[in-house]
């Protein structure tokens, strides 16, 4: 039974901390694609997070979700994610880095 599930809801980030992983070689994408557009075409889209915390839902009602990144919060979406998991009592909690830039994004997110 899974009982922790990790979302990495993206790899944008508006850090580059030495450690992380996650971004690594940011800048150092392909050419094709603006770095930033790299990163958004393969993050999974909002319908396929929601269908997913469902059936993870389905499996186990008490499963908790951890959303983070990246940053989280560069998501659009992260307040319609949020949203829908309060409207499903799924568990979950963000991890963000809440900088300074970051906090914009934050506050134009819409929650209920």
């Amino acid at each position: 039974m899974i009982h922790i599930v990790n979302w990495i809801l993206t790899r944008r980030c508006n850090l580059k901390c030495e450690y992380c992983r996650i971004i690594r070689n940011y800048e150092n994408q392909p050419k094709e694609y603006p770095s930033i557009g790299y990163y958004v075409k393969n993050e999974m889209s909002t319908e396929v997070i929601k269908r997913s915390l469902l059936k993870i839902k389905k499996h186990n009602k008490n499963c908790f979700n951890i959303f983070y990144g990246g940053e989280p919060a560069l998501r659009k979406d992260l307040g319609e994610i949020i949203n829908f998991s309060n409207e499903n009592n799924i568990h979950y909690t963000v991890i963000s880095n809440n900088t300074p830039a970051i906090k914009k994004y934050i506050d134009n997110q819409i929650f209920i």
